[in-house]
């Protein structure tokens, strides 16, 4: 009896030291990451994409560089990690970054499918700046061709459920 308790205790440690490991080479990672960014004067935000305890992909901010709004760390990881598993389904990964996600890099994250985010810093900033910057869009719902539209993507999803 005591021997399966001083082997459960073993496990456990072991388990921890492993799982602490991974944690540590994340994080190198993430902050190695930020610097590179920093340097290349784009915001230090950096990603990576595990499965299975595996850097699947990283990548950090480029939008300063690139001039393209859609390059956040977060999107470019998961865009990477789609390609090298030749899915967009990512259900099996997690994701580790530097910052809070953004209310966009969130949505694209959801439809991912991605469960577990772990991040280090929040970004107080952009969520006191969204509720403002949310007052100054305005949503128009344009009516002539709503049905038009419905139907194209009714057939779309009904012929894609037939081949299922």
């Amino acid at each position: 009896m005591e021997d399966s308790s001083l082997n459960n205790q073993c496990l456990c440690a072991l388990l921890f030291m492993f799982i602490g490991d991974n944690m540590n080479v994340y994080y190198n990672k993430l902050m190695t990451l930020c610097e590179k960014a920093s340097r290349k004067n784009c915001v230090p935000v950096s990603a990576l994409i595990v499965k299975d305890n595996k850097i699947i992909s990283s990548a950090y901010n480029l939008r300063k560089k690139t001039n393209n709004i859609l390059d956040h760390a977060e999107i470019i990881s998961i865009q990477k990690a789609n390609k090298k598993l030749k899915t967009w389904n990512l259900s099996e990964c997690e994701m580790y970054v530097t910052m809070k996600p953004c209310e966009m890099c969130m949505n694209i994250i959801n439809e991912s499918r991605i469960k577990k985010i772990h991040y280090l810093i929040d970004n107080v900033d952009y969520y006191e700046r969204k509720e403002k910057d949310k007052k100054n869009i305005v949503f128009i719902k344009e009516k002539d061709y709503d049905n038009m539209c419905s139907n194209i993507i009714k057939k779309f999803f009904k012929k894609i459920r037939e081949k299922d």
